[in-house]
């Protein structure tokens, strides 16, 4: 099934149909693969973050605070353990306020 919504397809029909998982959808609801989100986020944001820190000439020691998007706290832990950043450095919004999209690292900074 394709996407819709916003100018993409102005006359893509709201009717549901039912996806190769068994659920109903049409093609203006959003729909994410879990797995393949978990499977590029681990290994590409930390290989990121290493990129950073290199051409920055810096270290994790340098920074008082990381602020991750927070959809998911076991890929936030998984990617601190890797990069060996403490827990006191990763300000944690997802346990109180659940994911709350692209503003969650800000939400994550307020409560720090």
């Amino acid at each position: 099934m394709g996407s819709a919504g916003g100018y993409r397809n102005l006359h893509a029909s709201h009717e549901d149909e039912l996806c190769h998982d068994g659920n109903p959808r049409n093609l203006h609801n959003s729909f994410m693969q879990g797995t393949s989100v978990f499977t590029f986020t681990i290994p590409d944001v930390h290989k990121a973050i290493k990129d950073y820190l290199a051409l920055s000439e810096t270290t994790v020691k340098d920074y008082d605070v990381f602020a991750f998007h927070q959809a998911n706290l076991l890929i936030i832990k998984l990617i601190t353990k890797k990069l060996k950043i403490p827990m006191e450095k990763i300000p944690l919004a997802l346990p109180i306020y659940g994911n709350t999209s692209s503003t969650s690292f800000l939400v994550s900074l307020c409560e720090f």
